[in-house]
C-alpha cells in the first residue's frame, strides 16, 4: 500500500490518536519534507485518473441518495483542529509569504469558527480502457 510505503521511508509521519465518531488518525510530511518547496502536478495518466474516480464514485455511491449535503456538512463541522498551534505553524514557515500565509490563516480561521462555503463540482469524464 502507498501509504505504508510513504510511512517507511519516512516522507510521512502518522499520529495513531483515534476516538470513534470524534477524530481519526492524521497524516503529515515528517520534518525533513515540511520545509520543502512543493509544486502541484496535474496527473495526466488515463489508469490512475480512472482510479482515482473509481475510488471518488465509491464513496459517493455510499452515501445514501439525497443525503449529500447533509453528510459533507455533518463531516465538516465535525473537523477540530488546534486554532492556536495552527497559527504558530503558518507564523513559523509561511510569515515570508503574505498570499500563503493568509490563504491558509482564513482556512485555519474557517475551521475553528466552523464557517464553511461549499461548492459541489461533477467528476471529470475519464475515458474508461476497452
Amino acid at each position: 500500500m502507498i501509504r505504508n510505503d510513504l510511512i517507511s521511508k519516512e516522507v510521512i509521519e502518522m499520529d495513531h490518536s483515534y476516538l470513534v465518531s470524534e477524530y481519526s488518525k492524521s497524516y503529515r510530511l515528517t520534518d525533513i519534507y515540511r520545509g520543502i518547496k512543493h509544486r502541484k502536478v496535474k496527473i495526466e495518466d488515463v489508469r490512475i485518473l480512472q482510479r482515482i474516480n473509481k475510488h471518488k464514485l465509491k464513496l459517493i455511491n455510499d452515501i445514501p441518495d439525497g443525503r449529500e449535503y447533509e453528510f459533507l456538512s455533518d463531516n465538516l463541522y465535525k473537523i477540530n483542529i488546534n486554532h492556536t498551534e495552527a497559527i504558530k505553524y503558518i507564523n513559523q514557515y509561511y510569515s515570508g509569504d503574505p498570499d500563503i500565509y493568509n490563504a491558509y490563516k482564513v482556512s485555519i480561521d474557517y475551521i475553528q469558527e466552523k464557517t464553511f462555503f461549499l461548492k459541489l463540482i461533477a467528476l471529470p469524464d475519464v475515458p474508461t480502457q476497452t
